[in-house]
């Protein structure tokens, strides 16, 4: 609800006769409308569509990267020319920014970004500039779709309300 920030469930997200997706950190809408997800199933990360009314999930394909020990796809999102990017974060702070094929589901690294702040939010700004900025837990800083690498916007991150101690965007 946008005047009071409520939410309210639409569906349970399910893959039908598979186990159920699970940690579904990662969603965006693609140009044409389809809603796309990441998840897991089993120890793997897939790519997935997801049904807006019904909750459905359909593979697309695993993304090749493990989701044990520490180790989570935290955002996803669609440039302008409708790729799609992951940022991919491990527990020896080695995070990677990469690239979905969204027709198989295979991740593609760009490299490393050399941030060690967990971050849950990755979004292009300005349509057809296409800067791309991630927010963690303690910074807002910009990566190159070049190189992975990260640069600083603004250190630390300020939160309107206090009590907000670990924020995840």
């Amino acid at each position: 609800d946008p005047n009071d920030g409520s939410g309210s469930l639409v569906a349970t997200i399910t893959l039908g006769g598979m186990p159920d997706v699970r940690r579904v950190n990662a969603i965006d809408f693609s140009p044409n409308g389809q809603l796309y997800g990441v998840g897991t199933v089993g120890n793997n990360w897939v790519l997935a569509t997801i049904d807006c009314i019904t909750g459905q999930a359909t593979t697309v394909g695993l993304l090749g990267l493990s989701a044990g020990q520490g180790r989570a796809v935290t955002d996803i999102n669609f440039d302008s020319q409708g790729r799609l990017w992951a940022y991919y974060n491990t527990p020896d702070n080695m995070d990677v920014l990469g690239t979905v094929n969204i027709a198989t589901g295979a991740f593609s690294s760009i490299g490393f970004t050399g941030l060690n702040d967990i971050g849950n939010g990755l979004a292009f700004a300005r349509f057809l500039e296409d800067d791309l900025y991630h927010a963690g837990y303690q910074k807002l800083s910009t990566l190159s779709t070049m190189t992975g690498n990260a640069t600083t916007v603004a250190n630390p991150l300020v939160f309107l309300f206090g009590s907000l101690n670990t924020p995840r965007i």
